[in-house]
């Protein structure tokens, strides 16, 4: 089987702190039910912070901190740009602007002194946009699974962001 064709991270050299390939889980019940794992992530060389294929999230969203916040945000990010390069997303307009929106939550995570409405705005606007793509996407496509995936990942995270900053 070719290598870019099979889900997961293929890379010559890595250099990362975390790298997940299925499903990464911070505190709560262990999961027992299975993940497929969502596209994969092909280059030379990758140098990150955390690279991820499938599902990342925090068990405990009641306790959160914004910089756990931040990095689901960038794992999000990172799925949703491997999803469109390996041609299970397409590019259009509202993923685009979900790019912008996850972009400017993630920016505003990392300042010292985050401005809640700001992030949840953003995070909502993502989840939004996502959720209407895959509303208009062809179900039976493999892009409608990839979206429905990264759609509810994306809701979730705007949840999480609403409980850590109210709104």
């Amino acid at each position: 089987m070719n290598q870019t064709s099979t889900p997961g991270i293929h890379a010559k050299n890595i250099k990362a702190k975390n790298i997940v390939q299925g499903v990464q889980q911070q505190g709560g019940e262990p999961i027992t039910s299975p993940i497929e794992t969502i596209g994969s992530i092909t280059a030379e060389e990758m140098e990150a912070d955390n690279i991820v294929v499938g599902l990342q999230y925090i068990a405990d969203p009641a306790n959160v901190t914004a910089d756990e916040l931040r990095q689901e945000v960038a794992a999000l990010k990172e799925q949703l740009n491997a999803a469109i390069a390996d041609g299970d997303v397409k590019q259009d307009g509202n993923v685009t602007d979900a790019q912008i929106a996850l972009n400017a939550a993630e920016e505003e995570l990392a300042q010292e002194e985050p401005e809640g409405n700001r992030i949840i705005r953003n995070l909502k606007t993502a989840a939004d946009l996502l959720t209407e793509t895959v509303k208009t996407t062809d179900a039976a496509r493999k892009a409608g699974l990839a979206l429905g995936k990264l759609a509810v990942t994306a809701v979730t995270l705007y949840n999480i962001g609403q409980n850590l900053f109210g709104g």
